[in-house]
């Protein structure tokens, strides 16, 4: 039996018999279609679905051997499957080769990149490199430990102040590094002394990302009433918007429209954009859900449902060491409370033009072994949904910026922090139902969408964008 991970999308498991597929809520529809009849596919997060060890232990006969490519797991998901599976009466090995790239060398294998690296000014990394390496060495030093050795290619790239373009959509490179006290050791090719620093999301880049979605909405607010827009045709529009006038490193879709998927977007349906950019300057992640015709009531009262949950969690105030997992259920009580719910994490950590999904942070149901606690300068996404097989999808995503606050009392010295939202592009208050939301929520709505106003609209005036301007204060004008 070999196992192959496939990271951010699934997991698959292959036996000599049987194939079985593991991914969240947000692929089930997406694996369903295109998964043929030899793949089981797994939904994880539901309570009936299996583990990964569980399935193997009862497909497996005793003595049976599970392969891994020591490549594609972690120490911990290494240890966790052996112990299961060990006790079971399996085995669990590390395969010499992975089974999937000798059958990819005779179809033809593509030649790996071997683009060249970008170094990033100090302007956008706050840090050298070296200073940055001094401060891996003290931390070493305080551990009483020899030598770190550095895998996560998003850390490399952070800590090098480098980036490149090995892999898709994220701007890294293949490398490793090792750090000791004399020296530092590195596979990168073209690597470099020159110096840079990681700097957080400006507001500029966020500004510049929100010019680009206020043009791109207000388009699709003049076009899809015409019935010639499609998926793709959207995407190609947005991602020229993106790129004019300071052209993004790349573009980030969480999800590309492809030819045999691609629809017509309508007035008749609810329209779900998930998308982003890498700028020199920051990566953002933003996701609205709008309604170009008029939405059901039960559109209306979901889409509340899920927005009273992302301002639950974008208000929240908690102590220092607060790890994300304790705050996930504010995003979903709204939902719960009418037993709703959505099978994803809430929310992600986010890089510096790096990676979209960043840690050690994260917002998540799922509690994490040694999970990292929020703290102050750290970004997170929220970003609550839920979503109708067959039917429509709803989800409302920001980047939060975790910051401190000073409050009355301070129980224990231990310090508060909250978040600020620092994505700025307007929610559609045509897609909810008032009644349903307390005054507090009302005020946050109108809050944020000053924000918007204020600094968005007034990038849009200076740049004779009139279009999208009155778009934009339509979008944001005050909700009673």
């Amino acid at each position: 039996t070999i196992v192959v991970c496939f990271p951010f999308k699934g997991t698959a498991v292959v036996t000599e018999t049987k194939a079985a597929l593991w991914t969240d809520g947000r692929y089930y529809l997406q694996a369903e279609s295109q998964l043929d009849s030899n793949w089981i596919l797994m939904k994880d997060g539901l309570p009936n679905t299996p583990t990964k060890e569980q399935w193997l232990i009862e497909v497996l006969p005793t003595g049976s051997k599970v392969g891994v490519d020591p490549w594609v797991i972690t120490h911990g998901g290494w240890y966790k499957m052996l112990q299961e599976l060990s006790a079971a009466g399996l085995s669990l090995v590390f395969t010499e080769k992975n089974l999937i790239d000798l059958v990819w060398e005779d179809h033809g294998r593509p030649d790996p990149p071997n683009e060249g690296l970008m170094v990033l000014d100090i302007a956008f990394t706050g840090k050298s490199w070296q200073e940055k390496v001094r401060e891996v060495r003290a931390a070493l030093a305080k551990k009483k430990a020899d030598i770190l050795v550095v895998t996560a290619l998003d850390e490399i790239a952070w800590l090098l102040n480098l980036r490149g373009s090995d892999v898709v959509f994220n701007p890294v490179f293949f490398a490793y590094v090792m750090i000791k006290q004399d020296e530092l050791l590195k596979s990168t090719p073209h690597y470099t002394d020159d110096s840079i620093t990681q700097a957080n999301l400006s507001l500029g880049v966020l500004i510049r990302d929100a010019i680009a979605l206020c043009e791109y909405f207000s388009w699709l607010e003049r076009e899809v009433p015409k019935n010639h827009v499609t998926e793709i045709s959207g995407a190609a529009k947005l991602e020229k918007l993106r790129r004019y006038p300071v052209k993004p490193f790349s573009e980030v879709f969480a999800f590309r429209p492809a030819e045999e998927t691609n629809r017509v977007i309508t007035n008749q349906e609810l329209y779900l954009c998930d998308s982003g950019a890498q700028f020199k300057d920051g990566t953002t992640d933003v996701t609205r859900t709008w309604h170009f015709g008029s939405p059901t009531k039960w559109q209306r009262e979901c889409f509340t449902r899920v927005l009273k949950g992302h301002i639950a969690l974008a208000r929240a105030v908690f102590p220092n060491k607060t790890t994300g997992h304790r705050l996930d259920t504010l995003a979903r009580m709204a939902l719960w409370d009418t037993g709703l719910d959505y099978l994803h994490g809430t929310g992600h950590g986010i890089g510096s033009f790096l990676n979209v999904h960043e840690g050690p942070q994260s917002i998540s149901y799922r509690s994490r072994e040694n999970e990292a606690s929020l703290e102050a300068g750290m970004m997170v996404t929220d970003e609550p949904g839920y979503y109708e097989d067959g039917a429509f999808g709803i989800r409302i995503e920001s980047v939060l910026l975790v910051k401190p606050i000073e409050l009355e009392n301070n129980f224990k010295n231990r310090g508060y922090l909250c978040f600020e939202p620092i994505t700025l592009f307007p929610i559609q208050t045509k897609l909810l139902s008032p009644t349903m939301l307390t005054c507090e929520e009302i005020e946050w709505i109108n809050c944020y969408h000053d924000l918007c106003a204020e600094n968005v609209g007034a990038a849009l005036r200076e740049q004779g964008r009139t279009s999208a301007l009155n778009w934009l204060l339509k979008e944001t004008a005050p909700l009673g």
